[in-house]
């Protein structure tokens, strides 16, 4: 009757424990991700090696720009990014090999790619496409 809310009987919910997690900070965020590119990449050239903080600080500042400018709206519900999107971009960086991408130009498309995949064939607007 209450909105289908029902009461839980509280004997019950005692065999939950509830945890709060904080999101990591920007810096946090930063260097698990660039830890995890800068490893994969040691078998790589220096030049590409040189270009992991490059693209993790991209990748992030890419991310912040689309939670901010791109919210989810009743027509565009499936605007939710988060980490996990994150963590597919980086997941496709690390499928690389050096033979196959041995300059940073190459890798750098590689990243857009993934970019490309992962976020821009969500979008549904070409207002939100061009953005």
């Amino acid at each position: 009757p209450g909105g289908g809310r029902n009461d839980v009987d509280p004997r019950f919910i005692s065999l939950f424990n509830v945890y709060n997690i904080t999101f990591p900070s920007e810096e946090s965020l930063f260097s698990i991700y660039n830890s995890i590119l800068e490893g994969h990449l040691q078998p790589f050239n220096k030049e590409v090696q040189d270009i992991a903080p490059i693209l993790t600080r991209m990748t992030m500042e890419l991310y912040h720009a689309i939670l901010d400018a791109l919210p989810p709206t009743p027509s565009k519900f499936h605007y939710i990014f988060n980490l996990r999107d994150l963590s597919r971009i980086f997941n496709g960086l690390v499928l690389t090999t050096p033979d196959r991408f041995p300059t940073a130009a190459l890798l750098a498309r590689v990243w857009r790619n993934e970019c490309l995949r992962v976020l821009y064939d969500r979008l549904i607007d070409v207002q939100d496409r061009k953005f």
